[in-house]
């Protein structure tokens, strides 16, 4: 039953930025402009986050077959090589698999007395962008007092990656 941790994320990058923009009073550009023009282009500020990971490893389970004792049901053992996998959509939603008929025929049932294989294979990792657009406002009584207007968008390029569940070697669809 020797493998690699289920929660073995082995590969996570994290990257964040805030850039203010050098527009406005004590700044590269509008350095001496007046209130107004300094109240409508300077304060500006975007930010973000850029998030990406190894996927987690996958089991493929044994079907309803438990080869070692009714409480344990049994992983599959794998016979031959996987094919690379894609989060590929068959017409039945998304597939670990760009071809599940190969990938069925590289496991087989596991036997009486054997475990098969753990964690033999990985999802596709997270990957997400966060982004944000800030507007700083001074106040007209005190310089040292500001108010901030923050806009914000979670996973702004909209990229799905579906959590794997674990494959069982079952009926092939």
């Amino acid at each position: 039953m020797w493998a690699l941790s289920t929660y073995d994320a082995r590969h996570m990058v994290n990257a964040w930025y805030v850039w203010e923009l050098p527009v406005g009073k004590g700044k590269r550009f509008l350095n001496q402009a007046n209130r107004l023009v300094d109240a409508l282009l300077g304060g500006w500020q975007i930010s973000g986050i850029w998030t990406q990971s190894s996927g987690l490893p996958v089991t493929v389970q044994n079907g309803r077959a438990w080869p070692t004792d009714y409480w344990v049901a049994g992983y599959a053992t794998q016979i031959g090589p996987v094919p690379r996998g894609s989060d590929t959509h068959n017409g039945n939603g998304p597939n670990l698999f760009a071809d599940p008929a190969g990938a069925y025929a590289a496991y087989r049932c596991t036997l009486e007395g054997e475990t098969g294989q753990r964690n033999g294979l990985r999802s596709d990792g997270q990957f997400s962008v966060d982004s944000a657009l800030c507007k700083r406002f001074t106040m007209p009584y005190n310089e040292h007092h500001t108010v901030q207007v923050r806009g914000e968008a979670f996973n702004t390029t909209n990229t799905a990656r579906f959590a794997c569940v674990n494959p069982s070697r079952g009926n092939p669809t």
